[in-house]
């Protein structure tokens, strides 16, 4: 079986859903991923490398950009934005060519969930 990747569905966030942070939810559909194993291979690595550096890095990032959501890759920050789609608005605006980045919101005062 080939392996999938997921891309954004037409007209995704406008049926009225929000987002943890007020924005409109994302959805989602699967689309065959007919590209090079090798090259998925090499951006998972990537990912990895791209959130091992987030998550190795938050303390200090957190203590830079309070508050904010975060792109990071492997060599460091990309962007940062007070909202996720102010934050991908500026990875476009950047010119970012689809490049694993790894992103997240960094709070001063996180909530703790209780599963």
């Amino acid at each position: 079986m080939p392996a999938e990747k997921v891309v954004p569905a037409a007209g995704a966030g406008d049926a009225g859903g929000c987002s943890r942070y007020g924005g409109p939810a994302v959805t989602a559909k699967r689309v065959p991923f007919a590209g090079d194993t090798d090259q998925f291979n090499c951006r998972m690595r990537s990912f990895r490398a791209a959130y091992a550096f987030l998550r190795q890095e938050k303390a200090a990032l957190t203590a830079r950009y309070p508050d904010q959501f975060v792109a990071v890759d492997e060599n460091g920050v990309v962007a940062v934005a007070p909202t996720s789609r102010e934050l991908a608005e500026r990875l476009d605006a950047l010119g970012h060519d689809g490049s694993p980045v790894a992103t997240g919101f960094l709070a001063t005062k996180p909530k703790r969930w209780l599963l």
